[in-house]
């Protein structure tokens, strides 16, 4: 009986960590949004805290400008809020964001243009 208990408390706690909305483990690379070209090739890291994406778009729209790099770090389940940008990016199912987190999620998010050395949005 006891293995079958501690068996089934391994299998729960497995289960759990399959399941988590982010990712276990860390993730890193490159990739494109084929939807968002214009942003060029996307490097990322992401961990069970949230993820980073460096890049350096091709053309300018809405915030970002063109040959600016610029550096977004998303978090998940932030208590203090008041230095981010919002909570209204949820994950698409796209690479590379579904890369380093599970599709349909909030995250937090914070935009710093580097080339600039100011953030765009967030701890403004």
């Amino acid at each position: 009986m006891k293995k079958f208990l501690i068996g089934l408390v391994f299998a729960c706690l497995l289960l759990l960590t399959v399941s988590s909305p982010v990712q276990a483990k860390t993730f890193s690379g490159e990739a494109k949004d084929p939807n968002a070209l214009w942003l060029g090739t996307i490097k990322y890291l992401g961990n069970p805290a949230g993820y980073h994406f460096w890049f350096t778009p091709i053309e300018t729209r809405g915030r970002y400008i063109e040959g600016h790099t610029y550096h977004n770090v998303y978090k998940f389940d932030l208590k203090d809020t008041t230095e981010w940008c919002g909570s209204s990016t949820i994950v698409p199912d796209r690479e590379p964001y579904n890369l380093v987190a599970t599709p349909g999620i909030e995250v937090y998010y914070k935009i710093y243009d580097v080339t600039m050395d100011a953030y765009v949005c967030g701890m403004e």
